[in-house]
This record gives C-alpha cells, structure tokens and sequence, in this order.
C-alpha cells in the first residue's frame, strides 16, 4: 500500500522516523542494550510527534534550553 504524503515537512520526518526505527533494529540485531536502542526510538517518536502536531518547535525549544542555565 502507497500513502500520500503532501508536505515536505512531513515527508522529511517520515524519513527520518523510518531511518531511526532500522537503526534501534539493526541496534537490536547487533545485540545493543535497552538503553541504546532507546535513544533510536525515542528519536523517531519525536519524528512522528511532529507530523502528528504532539510535538511542536515549542516543544523541542523548550527542551533543549531547559539543558542549559543561560544568563548565570
């Protein structure tokens, strides 16, 4: 089965959750722990949550300055 996909944006992450989902598979296959084949698949989540609105640049922004004290 085919499936239409008409925004770039989404093509884009559609690829990129498909290309983490083979690497925590080839991880798996390749004997990685839980903890490896993790990061592949919490990567593609965050893929899909895009497409699916769950996750917006917000979101990613937000997450990546609450790693860092900035202003101290």
């Amino acid at each position: 089965s085919s499936l239409l996909v008409t925004s770039s944006r989404h093509r884009d992450a559609l690829q990129k959750t498909k290309e983490h989902i083979q690497a925590a598979l080839t991880g798996l296959d390749n004997g990685l722990t839980g903890d490896f084949l993790s990061i592949d698949l919490r990567a593609a989540l965050n893929e899909l949550g895009t497409v699916t609105g769950e996750i917006t640049n917000e979101h990613i922004l937000d997450s990546i300055f609450s790693r860092f004290c900035i202003g101290k």
